[in-house]
């Protein structure tokens, strides 16, 4: 079995700021023991992860609240521009 800490819920990854994005770092904080450890490491308080599991209807419904609250603001836009472009 895999009980490396990367997989295990009380470890929390540190994270570099990149040009686009940000990158993990090999380490991270263990809220079991208190100590900046490993991702590749493993100890006796290993907990697995839940995995998250995002269904497409989900998926579907969190973009559609979106667009509703793009479209909400872009008439908001052209009722204050009063037709003017």
């Amino acid at each position: 079995m895999d009980n490396k800490c990367k997989r295990c819920k009380q470890f929390d990854r540190y994270y570099t700021r990149g040009v686009t994005r940000f990158d993990k770092t090999e380490i991270g904080r263990c809220y079991a023991t208190g100590d900046d450890v490993s991702a590749q490491g493993s100890c006796d308080e290993f907990t697995a992860k839940t995995p998250v599991k995002r269904t497409r209807y989900a998926i579907e419904l969190c973009l559609n609240k979106i667009m509703t609250d793009i479209s909400a603001v872009r008439n908001m836009i052209e009722e204050n521009d009063d037709g003017q472009v």
